[in-house]
């Protein structure tokens, strides 16, 4: 069938064109490109037989001739309603009513999302919430959209993530979590949007307003991903070393693992241990990797008991290493030759011989 009568016969019966190439399986508009790499629609070729295939009238946005798309930056529609919390009603109505389409779909017509759609989504549902139209806001730019949400939620991340927990919904706290960590990048999520959710999940604990089990969810999520953009972190070649770790009886380790994210941002090659370990065995670690500096985090612990194990890792440690202490839970009344962090920023320069004190931290 010539191509023009193909496209006027797609119009009369409101069907979809698809065009098959020589050796090619037949690929829809849509099609999800192969997991292994990119596609480009303009290497697909010159039509050499052009069929009719039956659908659905859909809202669709047209795909240009010269587009590329990569497969690792799209997500499935469930990851996309985990990270936004919106239901399948409502973002298929504001599919069918606003065209708010899906960036691709496969041969089976599952839905796949690109982070730049994820973006205005979310921005949609935050405006949404907040009490705006959304007829009025599909126009907008997603920086405009964000904007209009900002003016009623500085931050809906925090309190959304917290909803979730309340909930108890395990997918959708991975899912926000670990887009938020992509999207920000470590550096800024660790020195601004994990205080503020540490600082916001603490009060609701204080509330009761936050069920144990949810806690316990947000913190295996936050240890999880954490650990990961560390571990994908790369080393600096000749980089002195650092090593970050709890003190026994201490499980809270999202201090310590976010001192060793700042540390590597700062050119260091940090360690992670781990979590309730006795001073002795931290010494012996740090001693072993000729570890220029040892970052402690102290939140849940008696002073008596901390002030007590920080003395013995001083004591164990030669002068030349810097001990690096910070946390809600650091006690008074320190020896002079243990360091109290101020803030994630400027880490590193513990590890190449500052032994400045800076002064309290308390929110580690």
């Amino acid at each position: 069938m010539p191509l023009l009568a193909a496209s006027e016969a797609c119009c009369r019966r409101r069907q979809t064109l698809c065009i098959c190439t020589t050796g090619r399986t037949p690929l829809r508009r849509r099609a999800l490109p192969p997991p292994w790499g990119k596609v480009d629609l303009a290497d697909i070729g010159q039509p050499q037989e052009v069929y009719l295939q039956s659908s659905r009238p859909r809202h669709r946005k047209e795909i240009s001739s010269d587009a590329m798309i990569n497969a690792d930056d799209l997500i499935p529609l469930r990851e996309l309603l985990a990270a936004t919390g919106l239901n399948r009603r409502t973002l298929f109505s504001w599919e069918r009513r606003h065209e708010v389409a899906p960036d691709w779909r496969d041969h089976a017509g599952n839905r796949f999302y690109s982070l730049q759609s994820l973006r205005r989504i979310r921005a949609l549902k935050a405006a949404s919430d907040s009490g705006h139209r959304i007829g009025n806001l599909v126009d907008k730019s997603v920086a405009e959209i964000e904007g209009l949400a900002l003016a009623c939620d500085p931050d809906p991340f925090v309190p959304h993530l917290l909803t979730a927990a309340q909930e108890m919904d395990m997918a959708r706290i991975d899912a926000m979590i670990r887009l938020r960590l992509s999207q920000e990048g470590a550096a800024c999520f660790i020195r601004q949007t994990f205080p503020t959710l540490m600082q916001a999940m603490g009060a609701r604990w204080e509330a009761r307003a936050l069920p144990a089990a949810g806690e316990h969810l947000v913190s295996a999520a936050l240890t999880r991903h954490l650990l990961a953009a560390l571990s994908a972190m790369p080393d600096t070649p000749g980089g002195p070393v650092a090593i970050a770790a709890t003190l026994s009886g201490e499980q809270h380790e999202f201090g310590a693992i976010c001192a060793a994210i700042a540390a590597r941002l700062d050119g260091i090659n940090s360690i992670y241990l781990g979590g309730s370990l006795p001073p002795r065995d931290i010494a012996a670690v740090a001693l072993a990797l000729y570890a220029k500096l040892v970052m402690v985090s102290v939140v849940f612990c008696e002073d008596a008991d901390a002030r007590g194990m920080l003395c013995m890792l001083r004591e164990h440690l030669p002068a030349d290493i810097n001990l690096l202490v910070g946390g809600r839970g650091v006690p008074a009344a320190l020896p002079e030759t243990i360091l109290i962090a101020q803030d994630m920023t400027h880490i590193g320069r513990f590890a190449k011989g500052d032994n400045t004190n800076p002064g309290p931290f308390p929110s580690l």
